[in-house]
């Protein structure tokens, strides 16, 4: 009950960001600019999924399994987060490559500042707090984060062209 309530809480912050700052979004940055953030952030939200590789699954079976076993835990961590090494520069390689395509070169700015979004999703480990059933740290956590982006959106986000900003702040 308690770890429902936490997640609960969490899709509630997860849905009312967005609905802060997208229409924000739309009135300041240019039609080019915008659509460029959100083919960015996508891009971030695909990277996820590569460095993921299906750990929020299999790690957090396995750790609700080990629960009690420390060295298990740890070595399972090590072993993902040396995996999550190769899968984030192939993300990273990924999101590159999208940002020297002819049509968002003039925004490439814009995706380069994802790959600090990359790297810092990639070794969020939720699946370590689900499967020790101690979600109540990781949603505070995750909750905060998404009140600070709403607030550097809104402090840094004044301009037409300050894409770069939303994708900086979504990466903190």
């Amino acid at each position: 009950l308690k770890n429902t309530s936490f997640l609960s809480v969490l899709q509630v912050f997860n849905y009312i960001a967005p609905l802060l700052v997208l229409p924000y979004l739309t009135r300041i940055l240019t039609v080019e600019e915008f659509g460029t953030v959100m083919v960015a952030m996508s891009t971030v939200m695909i990277a996820y999924v590569i460095t993921d590789y299906g750990f929020s699954l299999s790690a957090t079976y396995r750790i609700s399994k080990h629960r009690g076993d420390k060295e298990y835990i740890n070595q399972l961590i090590g072993k993902i987060y040396m995996s999550k090494v190769g899968l984030t520069v192939i993300a990273l390689i990924v999101l590159f490559s999208i940002s020297l395509i002819p049509n968002f070169y003039e925004y490439r700015h814009i995706f380069w500042a994802g790959f600090l979004a990359i790297i810092t999703q990639a070794y969020q480990p939720i699946w370590l707090f689900q499967g020790l059933e101690r979600l109540e740290h990781f949603v505070i956590y995750m909750v905060v984060t998404k009140v600070f982006y709403v607030l550097l959106v809104f402090s840094l986000v004044s301009d037409s062209a300050d894409g770069v900003w939303v994708m900086v702040s979504w990466s903190m």
